[in-house]
């Protein structure tokens, strides 16, 4: 689903912004609106997100202030104390920099205006499979927050890329599953039910 990212904040048209960038941008104006006391619903219409989206932002805004919903640049200094499904001990961020991997990330979400399901798969670069997974849902999250009444299904399922850079042809995403259907059934039923919004190529 593309989507090309602008924004008009209090009648000023700002140039074309990072999808992060636009995202604090809305959150800014919504903190300037709960100050103003504005209810949820006007903001959500002026900022162009859904209702969600602004209750959350309210939440966090209650509970830290202006400055919770700004983007935080990540430090690198916290330590990660999980395991990852090989069962090995992860480790700390502040070592990861040289040890960054590429990750396809899937997430699926819900736009309740046009009642369907979409499916996205991103690339993040992480250190380990737990970084990989916040990464995938903070940038869920901020898609929501940019395409308007969707909602981030918390879902998602991240894939370890095996070269050190992507280029075309490299694998980004793969997931097996065990079925007992032939392959057109298979293919029917999880691929091609014919309510994918889709078009064949020419």
């Amino acid at each position: 689903m593309a989507y090309q990212p602008s924004l008009s904040v209090a009648g000023s048209s700002l140039s074309p912004l990072s999808r992060p960038q636009l995202a604090e941008a809305r959150r800014v104006r919504a903190v300037e609106l709960f100050e103003d006391g504005v209810s949820n619903a006007e903001i959500a219409r002026a900022v162009g997100v859904c209702a969600e989206s602004v209750r959350r932002w309210r939440r966090v805004w209650e509970q830290g202030g202006a400055s919770a919903l700004r983007r935080q640049a990540a430090t690198g200094r916290k330590k990660q104390e999980a395991v990852d499904e090989t069962g090995k001990e992860e480790i700390p961020v502040a070592d990861q920099s040289k040890n960054l991997k590429w990750f396809g990330a899937r997430t699926v979400y819900y736009h309740n205006d046009l009642k369907t399901y979409e499916e996205r798969v991103t690339m993040v670069q992480a250190g380990t499979f737990q970084n990989a997974v916040e990464q995938a849902t903070d940038e869920a999250r901020e898609y929501c927050e940019i395409v308007e009444n969707a909602d981030y299904l918390d879902f998602v399922q991240v894939y370890e890329m095996t070269m050190d850079k992507p280029e075309s042809g490299s694998e980004v995403f793969s997931l097996m599953r065990d079925s007992d259907l032939g392959a057109q059934d298979y293919l029917s039923s999880f691929f091609d039910t014919g309510r994918e919004r889709q078009h064949d190529a020419e």
